[in-house]
């Protein structure tokens, strides 16, 4: 199948829209939202969708903005046919599907439907999306990147591309009935015998066996376990018992050894209250002989520190002393400073004060230069008003005239001119050639060689019995049109003479001179604005202000015998004369604030040093007395006779000591630790035996428990018959498990053998994936990919550069992802457009291929090696069509391109003085019949002249027009595609206009349509 064009009316956002496509490339090139992705779609809706579709289908494809039925109408080639299908989608029965092949057969509504399945190979599925056979081949926009071998979207292709691939193998690939049916037997059981995961399945013989085996398993197991317990319940009872007798006997003798115990114990509880008591008096002893011992140091440590402070004060009186004398002879030298001060200040201000009033002088001059230069801008701006107010005057004296009343007339003077132009073409010409009698022209007498051109009815008599009516252009026709050129003219006399003006050409010319008297006021003004005249008054007003001001304070300050120099050059010698002074001056203050800093700073020192003296001297008077305070306190409480109290303390507290080292030794022999440890190890022992003796009861009554509970059954023989049925059942289960792997060995080798039968049916596919891989990667590239049944799996790509590594599909670049699956895709539909001719050979055939905006992730230099593929494709009989955001991507493929304009943005009307004043030709181009690429049409002139005269030029015009759908255009368009200048466009289109051929349209750009030949 070859997709020839299509038109789409009512989609989404095409209104309507007709698009042919190259028989092998196109490029079909738009920004975001012009309506790419709708074109696919309106295509697939019309293959694929039944024209029945229900509201919910519609939603999706109406105009937002409203309209008719979404239309399309597809045109392509089938099996060397050419066919038409056009449906109409309405939700009901009102819809429409036609098709049309190109012996004017047509078929409508569901027989064109079952005709279009036949024709596409699609059988009797119901119409639906996705494309039935095409679904892995068309890279929808945000697919390219897909698996295209995935069982999900090769659907209902997968057994037609089965059977084409089988029949490029050169065998018959099938298996023989016997084989099937064998092969249909085998799988049958092992169905009926695993499930998935090689696990037996439920109710099947080898589930039921090994059912068997577990339950004689588990029976087995029961009695060998309930013997066992008989068994080793007699032993506990044995071993219980034995336990108890042990258990009493070690009783009795560990509570004989606690008798002991506690007697010893009770001898040391005594001895260590008698240690408990010495501990006491000892402590006492000793706490009494260090208290005094302490309080006798801290008196002779007392007495040591109060001498040696008491030697220290005098020093520091004497040099306290020193200091006062000193700060008293600084005091004499700060106020001889202060005095120095006062007179190096006084000399200083008088220098400042003449050098303050010699610069406001300086300043008066500079103010007065400034003076000088604002008045003379001041001059130049009112040169300037001058020439603007002379300019003013002769504005006033010419016409109220704009561009856009200069253009209102130029367009009733060409519309004049047009109309004129079809008077004269439809007029009738009467001229007589001989006579031999009177010849009269509507009463006008013509003789020989005379002539005359008629615009209304008239009568021409011939002699006095013959009398002739003429009719010009069909009577009604030519009185419209020259009423149509009285109109125009009155209305165009009217407007020149409200304006004062003889003719357009005076019109135009007024307007130019209007517009340079502007220009030049225009640059006047701008002039004044550069020079800021209001601002210059204002600055020259404020000089003025302040050297009034200036000259004020110089008269109040200036001293007595004060002579003001006489210009700039004076009051610059006066200072540089000051500037000696001013440094003496400067220098006298300077070293007299030295002095005073100096003397200041050491008198302040001096102060600061003696008060800190005297507070130091104060402090240690005070702690002197405060030390013979605590030594008189302390002797009033110890006493003088400390040494031979002490003495006689030292005595007790030894006594002490012995008498609390004998009673040690006496517990310490009896080991009072070790005899609570054995003591507490003992009853411990004790308590231990007797909660052995409650359990081993307790175990022993549960195994006399369990002896009466088997009563007089034989465990024994319970346990061989347990034993015979596992027997049996191993036996069953091993039989059942050898005939279920037979079948399943049987189902592998079936398995192998239609793996490598389906190896072989791929191979075709991957040496057409090889060829278009080489165009990408260079030579040396492999896919991997396997049948399984009628679909793929285990889709791989082999890089010789990556060392022939398999790489899967998934695991590849979102890039490589693209450009592999594009691969793929073309090489199954060079399998799937293939057919046989009669004499069984396959030959090319051809399938639509469509690439939305697909190799978003390849960068340039993969791209021009994509081109490279797509153009392989379209070598080997594939149409390839390619939507794109950025076409210059596809420069290099050598494809028809089709530029599909941006969308329409909603446009807002503003009034202006040129659409206030057009006339009703202005309104014909406005309303939006012309191409919407006319829009943004600009005046200037392009294309080239053409060559050829009038007449062949009109035949090119005429046939292009033709060519158009309803041999319409706009004017640009028709323009560009044409190549020719504007200025020849516009003639050639105005004399088929007078001829009657074109009917002019409008629109913005204007559009022109061509008129049927009758």
């Amino acid at each position: 199948m070859r997709i020839l064009s299509v038109r789409v009316k009512n989609f989404r956002m095409h209104e309507d829209r007709t698009v042919t496509f190259d028989r092998e490339r196109t490029v079909v090139a738009g920004p975001n939202e012009a309506g790419k992705s709708t074109l696919v779609d309106a295509i697939e809706r019309v293959l694929c969708y039944p024209h029945r579709s229900t509201a919910g289908d519609l939603d999706g494809i109406k105009p937002k903005a409203g309209g008719g039925a979404p239309e399309v109408i597809l045109q392509f080639e089938q099996d060397g046919g050419t066919y038409v299908i056009h449906k109409i989608f309405k939700g009901n029965a009102q819809s429409v599907a036609t098709l049309t092949d190109d012996a004017g057969n047509q078929f409508r509504g569901d027989e064109a439907e079952e005709r279009l399945r036949a024709l596409l190979g699609f059988g009797n599925a119901a119409l639906r999306n996705p494309f039935f056979g095409w679904s892995h081949l068309w890279a929808r926009q945000g697919e390219a990147g897909n698996d295209p071998t995935d069982a999900d979207a090769l659907g209902p292709a997968a057994k037609d591309l089965d059977s084409r691939l089988k029949s490029l193998t050169g065998t018959t690939l099938t298996e023989s009935r016997t084989d099937t049916a064998t092969y249909d037997r085998i799988a049958a059981e092992y169905a009926a015998t695993f499930k998935q995961g090689e696990a037996a399945r439920g109710g099947s013989q080898l589930a039921i066996a090994e059912t068997d085996l577990e339950t004689a398993r588990g029976a087995a197991t029961q009695a060998a376990a309930q013997l066992a317990a008989y068994e080793a319940a007699a032993d506990t009872i044995v071993h219980e018992e034995s336990l108890i007798r042990e258990s009493r006997n070690a009783i009795v003798e560990t509570e004989h050894r606690l008798t002991e115990l506690r007697q010893t114990l009770e001898q040391i509880d005594a001895i260590e209250q008698t240690l408990a008591t010495q501990h006491t008096a000892l402590s006492k002893a000793v706490e009494t002989h260090t208290e005094l011992e302490q309080a006798d140091a801290q008196i002779t440590q007392l007495a040591s520190e109060i001498a040696t402070r008491t030697s220290a004060i005098a020093p520091r009186e004497q040099e306290i002393e020193r200091l006062r004398v000193h700060e008293a002879r600084l005091q004499t030298d700060v106020g001889q400073s202060l005095d120095a001060i006062k007179q190096t200040n006084e000399s200083q201000r008088s220098v400042t004060t003449e050098e303050n009033l010699l610069k406001s002088i300086e300043m008066v001059f500079e103010l007065e230069a400034i003076r000088v230069e604002l008045t003379a801008v001041l001059e130049q701006i009112e040169a300037y008003q001058a020439v603007m107010a002379t300019i003013d005057a002769r504005l006033r004296k010419l016409p109220e005239l704009d561009k856009a009343a200069v253009e209102t007339l130029e367009g009733l003077d060409r519309q004049l001119a047009v109309a004129q132009g079809k008077l004269e073409a439809s007029a009738t010409r009467v001229e007589v050639l001989t006579a031999d009698t009177a010849v009269t022209v509507d009463g006008q007498s013509l003789t020989a060689g005379g002539a005359k051109t008629l615009t209304n009815p008239a009568e021409i008599a011939i002699g006095a019995g013959t009398r002739i009516r003429v009719t010009p252009g069909g009577d009604a026709s030519l009185i419209d049109l020259r009423a149509r050129i009285t109109e125009l003219d009155e209305d165009l006399k009217t407007k020149l003479a409200d304006l004062g003006l003889k003719s357009v050409a005076e019109a135009r010319t007024t307007l130019e001179e209007r517009l340079a008297e502007q220009a030049r006021r225009d640059q006047l003004q701008q002039a004044i604005d550069e020079l800021d005249g209001d601002d210059v008054q204002k600055q020259l007003n404020d000089t003025d202000a302040e050297i009034q001001k200036i000259n004020a304070e110089i008269t109040r300050k200036q001293p007595a015998g004060f002579e003001r120099p006489t210009d700039a050059a004076a009051v610059g010698a006066a200072l540089n004369a000051l500037a000696e002074r001013r440094q003496d001056a400067d220098a006298a203050v300077e070293e007299a604030h030295a002095k005073f800093n100096n003397a200041t700073r050491e008198l302040t020192q001096t102060r600061e040093t003696r008060e800190t003296l005297e507070a130091e001297l104060t402090t240690e008077r005070q702690a002197v007395r405060g030390l013979d305070v605590q030594k008189a306190a302390l002797e009033q409480v110890h006493g003088t006779d400390r040494q031979t109290r002490l003495q006689g303390l030292a005595d007790e507290k030894a006594e002490k000591h012995a008498a609390v080292a004998g009673t040690q030794r006496r517990l310490d022999a009896l080991n009072p630790d070790t005899v609570r440890a054995d003591k507490e190890r003992l009853e411990n022992a004790v308590a231990g035996h007797a909660e052995q003796i409650t359990q081993a009861g307790i175990r022993k009554a549960t195994a006399e428990g369990q002896l009466l509970n088997v009563g007089t059954s034989d465990l024994h023989g319970m346990k061989a018959a347990a034993d015979a049925r596992l027997d049996v059942a191993r036996r069953r289960h091993a039989e059942v498990n050898n005939r279920a792997q037979a079948v399943r060995r049987l189902k592998e080798l079936f398995d192998r053998q239609r793996k490598t039968f389906a190896e072989l049916v791929a191979a075709p596919l991957r040496a057409k994936v090889a060829e278009y891989l080489d165009q990408l990667y260079g030579p040396g590239n492999r896919i991997a990919v396997t049948k399984s049944g009628d679909a793929f799996e285990d889709f791989a790509v082999s890089r010789q550069s990556a060392g022939n590594q398999h790489f899967k599909f998934d695991d590849l670049s979102g890039g490589t992802r693209e450009q592999v699956a594009a691969a793929c895709r073309l090489a199954m539909a060079e399998v799937l457009a293939g057919s046989s001719n009669e004499a069984g050979q396959t030959v090319a055939g051809c399938l639509p291929m469509v690439f939305d905006d697909a190799f978003v992730n390849s960068d340039p230099e993969r791209i021009k090696a994509v081109q490279r593929v797509l153009y392989l494709g379209a070598r080997r009989g594939l149409q390839i069509i390619v939507l794109s955001c950025n076409p210059k991507d596809y420069d290099q493929f050598a494809a028809t391109r089709i530029d599909l304009p941006p969308p329409k943005l909603p446009e807002i009307s503003v009034p202006n003085a040129a659409s206030a004043t057009s006339t009703a030709a202005d309104h014909e181009a406005a309303d939006g019949e012309g191409d919407a690429a006319d829009v943004a049409e600009s005046t200037a002139s392009c294309g080239r002249v053409p060559s050829g005269d009038d007449a062949s030029l009109a035949a090119a015009f005429v046939t292009a027009l033709a060519a158009r759908p309803d041999r319409k255009s706009g004017n640009k368009s028709l323009r560009q595609h044409l190549g020719w200048d504007e200025a020849t466009y516009e003639r050639i289109k105005a004399q088929l206009i007078v001829s009657g051929r074109l009917q002019p349209g409008r629109g913005r750009g204007g559009s022109v349509q061509l008129l049927d030949d009758n």
